[in-house]
């Protein structure tokens, strides 16, 4: 189970998916999808959407050190629509 932690750990801590997180919570706070524009300010939007954001690319990170390290799928034709798959029944 240490590798399992140890993998989203290793994640968590690449400066490309804070970056991701970061350029995709200001597009959705421009943008204000599901009628959050209307609804709420930006700085609103801003927390609303970094919030949403950041707990899912928490689940995915998740979800992907579990199907690498636990279920040990490392070819990506295999592992990569599992993980699809997976986050897109979370959301």
């Amino acid at each position: 189970m240490s590798v399992y932690w140890n993998e989203c750990r290793r994640d968590l801590r690449d400066h490309n998916l804070l970056g991701l997180w970061a350029l995709a919570t200001l597009l959705a706070a421009v943008s204000g999808p599901l009628g959050s524009y209307e609804n709420c300010t930006f700085l609103h939007r801003l927390l609303l959407w970094g919030i949403w954001l950041g707990l899912f690319l928490l689940a995915a990170t998740g979800i992907r050190a579990f199907v690498l390290r636990v279920l040990n799928l490392r070819e990506f034709s295999r592992a990569g629509p599992l993980i699809a798959a997976l986050v897109a029944m979370l959301i």
